[in-house]
Order: structure tokens, then C-alpha cells, then sequence
């Protein structure tokens, strides 16, 4: 993480429902034991019980935050920084305040037992989450955000990526200035960006929205024939790769770019061909048409203002 010039803020991980046996009553401090960290900053290392159906929210400043996913029935926290825990009814706050020598890096880290929800914010830091298989919620305003072998995800970036992987719940995700990435996700998808590429690979999902002002859209997967795909960029290109045997409804428009298919177009009246090869098909003059992919299937609507859109086969 780069070095920041202003005042690092304290870092708050409230966690509801869990176990407060094992944590000290309001005021006290944590059983945490110090830990010296690289900077040669006094750091504090804890693990208190939890219970894997709650909720973990790490509300932080500028600190990066890693979670990952154990087996264990604990949470583990550890921070480069001073903790201490407090505790009132049924709800845990861990409060880090950092006191690390200026221009250090900073980061808080997690592990929790699988299945947890985890909501995540920090500012100035990145957001890493792997292998919790619970839902997700994160957000970052300067820093990525990274997300691994979980349920759901809801992220949200103003300035950085966006990379989503094994995700096997509805994925929403909306980045500003960066780029959306998305890999074997198995669930319906909604992202979007004003500036960034959307990417989404290996994809078994019934129903895509992807929207992007300035960036390219590429989707490559699978096509549900009950299925709802909306791809569209303003000023960008649009790719769609699906299976040699996908049936599906195409409806495609462009209003300067091109329209390049693997697939054979079948012309509606006022539209007009220009060029061919092998058993592709290019259309330039057409500015919004429809036409149907193998048997029928899947509702797909691809569209770019001055983009190209290409329709791939694979397989």
C-alpha cells in the first residue's frame, strides 16, 4: 500500500452474534498478547469464540483488510496496532488504533469460521477476502478489492478493481475508476463501471446485467435457455463467447461500430450485409437488429454506441 500523508484513522470491528464469554467486559482490555510487527510497531495478536452464523464488520480507516475462512469455531484478529475489545449485550466492538512510525504500512487481519457474513469498508486500503463461504459486503474507496471461494458478494469501489473468484451466490459489484473481474462465478450477476472493463469468465449464470460507460465488456460462458443477458458499453467494445451449441435470442445494436459472429445472421428487412468469410457474418449498416442462435434459448442483448460487438463460438 503507498505511503499516505494524512493522519491514519482508528480502525472499528463491531461483530454481532457471537459468543462474549471469552472477551473482557466494556472498558477492560483485550487478552490480546503483543506482537511486534515489521515496522517495529508494537502489534496485538487475540482469538476470541463465534458463532459462525453472525455477522463480522471490520469498519475501517486506512488500514488493509485480509479475512480468510477456517475451519476453527474462533475468530482471530491480529493488527500492527494497539486492540482492545468491548462488549455490550449481544454485540462485540474491537478497537484498533494505530501507532505506527509515519509512512508505515498498516493492515488489520482476520481469520473467521467458514460460513460467516463479512462486511468490510475501508478508505485508503484494499479489501482482501478468501475462502469464508459466507456473503460478502465490501467497499473501498482507494484501494481493490479481492474477493475468493464465497457465497454472495455486494462490493463497491470508487477508485480500484474489482476481482471476484468462485463466488457461488448473486454477485453485485460497482467500481467508478477501475475495472470489474469476475471468474467461475455460479450465480446472477450484476456489475457495472464509468470507467473500466467488465470482464466476466467461465460464468453458469441465468441472469447478467453488465454496464460500463468508457470500458469494454467481455462475457465468456455459459447461456441458461431460460436465461436474461444484458451486455452493453457506451464507448467501448462488446465480446460474447458461448458454446458452438448455444441456443439463444439475440437482439444487438450499434450505432458507429462494427458487428462481427461466428454464428449465421439471418437479415431482417432494411438491413444490410457487407462482407463475409467462412461462415462468419459482418454487419456495419445496421443499427439495431435481431436474430436467433441455433434452436432459440436464452434472451441475450448486446449493445455499444461506438464499439464493436463480436459474437464468438467455442468449443
Amino acid at each position: 500500500m503507498t505511503v499516505r500523508t494524512r493522519r491514519v484513522a482508528g480502525v472499528l470491528l463491531a461483530v454481532m452474534g457471537c459468543s462474549l464469554a471469552a472477551w473482557p467486559a466494556v472498558g477492560q482490555a483485550s487478552s490480546g498478547r503483543p506482537r511486534r510487527s515489521a515496522a517495529g510497531a508494537a502489534g496485538t495478536d487475540t482469538t476470541f469464540a463465534f458463532d459462525r452464523q453472525g455477522t463480522i464488520t471490520v469498519d475501517n480507516g486506512d488500514e488493509d483488510i485480509v479475512v480468510t475462512g477456517t475451519d476453527d469455531a474462533g475468530v482471530h484478529v491480529w493488527s500492527q496496532s494497539g486492540l482492545t475489545v468491548q462488549t455490550s449485550g449481544g454485540a462485540a466492538r474491537i478497537e484498533v488504533a494505530p501507532r505506527l512510525p509515519f509512512g508505515a504500512e498498516h493492515r488489520i487481519e482476520l481469520t473467521v469460521p467458514r460460513g460467516v457474513h463479512v462486511v468490510a469498508h475501508t478508505r485508503s486500503g484494499g479489501v482482501t477476502i478468501r475462502s469464508t463461504r459466507g456473503d460478502v459486503e465490501a467497499s473501498a474507496l482507494d484501494g481493490d478489492i479481492q474477493v475468493r471461494d464465497v457465497a454472495g458478494i455486494n462490493a463497491q469501489a470508487v477508485n480500484g478493481d474489482i476481482l471476484v473468484a468462485a463466488a457461488t451466490g448473486t454477485v453485485r459489484a460497482q467500481a467508478t475508476s477501475g475495472a470489474v473481474t469476475l471468474t467461475d462465478v455460479r450465480g446472477d450477476i450484476d456489475i457495472g463501471s464509468v470507467s473500466g472493463d467488465l470482464t466476466i469468465k467461465r460464468a453458469v449464470s441465468r441472469r447478467v446485467n453488465a454496464r460500463t460507460t468508457s470500458g469494454e465488456v467481455t462475457f465468456d460462458g455459459a447461456l441458461d435457455a431460460n436465461g436474461v443477458y444484458v451486455l452493453a458499453s457506451h464507448s467501448g467494445d462488446v465480446t460474447l463467447a458461448i458454446p458452438r451449441n448455444t441456443g439463444a435470442q439475440v437482439d444487438a445494436s450499434t450505432w458507429s461500430g462494427s458487428v462481427n459472429s461466428d454464428f449465421p445472421i439471418r437479415l431482417q428487412p432494411g438491413q444490410v450485409m457487407l462482407g463475409q468469410t467462412g461462415q462468419g457474418n459482418r454487419i456495419t449498416a445496421a443499427k439495431h437488429y435481431t436474430f436467433q442462435i441455433g434452436a432459440g434459448g436464452g434472451r441475450v442483448t448486446v449493445e455499444s454506441f461506438s464499439g464493436d460487438i463480436t459474437i464468438n463460438s467455442r468449443g
